[in-house]
């Protein structure tokens, strides 16, 4: 698992093996995400599958009025198999969605910003627990697009 608090220097558009969740500390712009134009705003939460295309471009005209907080990881880091087993079968599903990305609306957005954050902090092994309670969270939503 990757994770990082990050600013933008607007990246240009790319993709990488792994999923991301990318919750929108401060600022707002222009996100690309597949085919998909829009806006992007403080408290939007985003989750995209391995080799989705994105970039979020920030229209302030200061450099660090953007911050989100990332996390990255990949498909098997739990081991080869662990998504086939019946206790992840609703992150799997919700996985299996994000593979045009997902936004989730901003309630959800809010409920998750404080977990999110403790990931900065936590140890390893909780870290990871976290992440598995914030994916679970997430595949309990009815609430995004």
């Amino acid at each position: 698992m990757f994770l990082k608090k990050q600013g933008v220097e607007n990246a240009p558009l790319h993709s990488h093996p792994n999923y991301e969740m990318n919750f929108v500390i401060k600022g707002n712009g222009t996100r690309y995400v597949g085919n998909n134009i829009g806006d992007f705003e403080e408290g939007d939460l985003i989750l995209l599958a391995p080799s989705v295309p994105h970039c979020w471009q920030n229209t302030s005209k200061k450099q660090h009025d953007y911050s989100s907080l990332v996390i990255q990881w990949g498909e098997d880091f739990l081991g080869k198999d662990w998504l086939s087993t019946p206790e992840f079968k609703d992150i799997r599903r919700l996985l299996e969605l994000s593979v045009k990305g997902i936004k989730f609306d901003k309630y959800t957005g809010k409920e998750i910003k404080k977990k999110q954050s403790d990931l900065l902090v936590l140890p390893p092994f909780e870290k990871l627990v976290l992440l598995l309670q914030l994916l679970n969270d997430l595949a309990k939503s009815n609430e995004f697009k």
